[in-house]
């Protein structure tokens, strides 16, 4: 028997997503970690088809799928005694963070190295002598 006592959770992370039409990859992973481990809470993050998706597999494991190219923040929350897991998704924009955080403006918002990247950033795209 394989030792467990000092493991809470296993987490998989992939690029591919968490269903499909054929087989899924995670159906198979999940197959093999629960031949082997039948009661540890098992969290997948998949990707790939680019869509927002949240999968239960089964009464302790399940998988989030963010959105694409950034464009979405998801997460999850886990409580493991007794398993409950829960997810979320925040548009990327500074609107729906400020939302989020409680935050009315921009300054409670912005840091200083964050100004500092986005002023390195706009140098390299925008080209020399021309105005913002």
């Amino acid at each position: 028997m394989t030792e467990t006592h000092d493991v809470d959770l296993i987490i998989v992370v992939g690029h591919t997503p968490l269903r499909n039409a054929t087989d899924s990859e995670y159906d198979t992973v999940l197959t093999a970690i629960r031949s082997h481990l039948p009661e540890i809470p098992i969290q997948f993050f998949g990707g790939h088809t680019h869509i927002r998706d949240f999968r239960k597999f089964d009464e302790k494991a399940a998988g989030i799928e963010s959105g694409r190219y950034v464009e979405t923040v998801g997460w999850i929350n886990l409580d493991l005694q007794p398993y409950r897991v829960g997810r979320r998704y925040i548009d990327n924009n500074l609107d729906s963070y400020h939302f989020h955080l409680g935050m009315q403006t921009s300054q409670e918002f912005d840091t200083e190295q964050g100004n500092e990247i986005s002023e390195r950033i706009l140098r390299k795209v925008v080209p020399c002598g021309m105005w913002i």
